[in-house]
């Protein structure tokens, strides 16, 4: 999914690159979350997850700034009429980078 994300960017079609890199970070913060609580994420909302990772001591704050970009995103991905610019998706891209850095020596 990174790759096609990306490479949706790269080619100038913003918002299924978007969208699939939203994929990407849910993908990595549900893993994430299995990790830092040991509980399953499987049926838990992102809203849910991030809350629970707030209370962690374990967790970073500049951590918690991605994830609550990233949520914020995707929430306003759900709306049907919602269109990525190439600056939005270049800027999800970037915060999904930033969360993969975070998160890489979790996981």
């Amino acid at each position: 999914d990174l790759n096609d994300g990306v490479n949706c960017i790269l080619h100038l079609i913003p918002t299924p690159g978007a969208m699939i890199l939203l994929r990407v970070a849910e993908s990595i913060v549900r893993r994430y979350y299995v990790k830092v609580t040991g509980k399953s994420a499987e049926k838990v909302l992102w809203g849910d997850i991030l809350k629970e990772l707030e209370q962690s001591q374990q967790v970073e704050k500049s951590l918690i700034g991605y994830l609550q970009y990233l949520k914020q995103k995707r929430n306003e991905a759900e709306h049907p009429d919602k269109r990525f610019s190439q600056e939005e998706a270049e800027r999800v891209l970037i915060q999904v980078k930033g969360l993969l850095e975070e998160v890489s020596e979790s996981l």
